[in-house]
């Protein structure tokens, strides 16, 4: 039978900007495993960008589905893949990545 394959349908991940960009912001993200990541994105970067370097960040991602969420209550991020993070209030954020 045929390896599993994530569902998500995700952009290239961008190169990472310099932090000293004026539109620049960092996010912080929970892996699954609990690790912690910092990264720069530009405000105007799709939220699909977080999901692409999680993608890159875990193998696993390749074959299981996953989800990264925002906010309390904690709010999922999948349906806004072509949103930008200054337009999902993400910018200097902290987010959590998870199976599901």
């Amino acid at each position: 039978s045929p390896a599993a394959q994530s569902t998500l349908d995700l952009p290239p991940l961008e190169d990472e900007p310099r932090k000293d960009d004026p539109s620049a912001t960092q996010v912080r993200i929970r892996l699954p495993n609990g690790k912690m990541v910092t990264r720069t994105f530009l405000g105007s970067s799709q939220v699909g960008q977080i999901f692409s370097l999680v993608r890159s960040l875990v193998p696993e991602t390749e074959s299981r589905d996953f989800d990264v969420v925002s906010g309390l209550p904690p709010t999922s991020l999948r349906d806004k893949l072509d949103s930008t993070l200054e337009a999902e209030n993400l910018l200097r954020a902290a987010v959590s990545a998870k199976w599901v």
